[in-house]
C-alpha cells in the first residue's frame, strides 16, 4: 500500500468510535512501520494510544490462546 493510501485510511480510522479487528490490526501495522513510539504515532494521527495498546495486548492475548490449546480448557 502506497504511503498516501495509509495516510488517507489513517485519517479515516481517526474519526471511527470503535475499530475492527482488521482497522486495529492496520494501525498497529503502521505504527510498526513507522518506526515511530506509539505515543508519538498515535498524537500525529489523532487517535488515543491507550486504544492502540488495548488492541496490542488484545491480540497478544488471543494469539497465545490460539497457539496453546490448554489455555482454552
Amino acid at each position: 500500500m502506497e504511503e498516501q493510501e495509509v495516510a488517507k485510511k489513517l485519517k479515516e480510522l481517526c474519526g471511527l468510535r470503535k475499530w475492527t479487528e482488521e482497522q486495529a490490526r492496520f494501525v498497529l501495522e503502521a505504527c510498526r512501520a513507522s518506526g515511530e513510539p506509539p505515543t508519538t504515532f498515535a498524537r500525529r494521527w489523532g487517535f488515543y494510544s491507550q486504544r492502540m495498546y488495548w488492541w496490542k495486548e488484545r491480540f497478544r492475548r488471543t494469539d497465545a490462546e490460539a497457539s496453546d490449546p490448554a489455555a482454552m480448557a
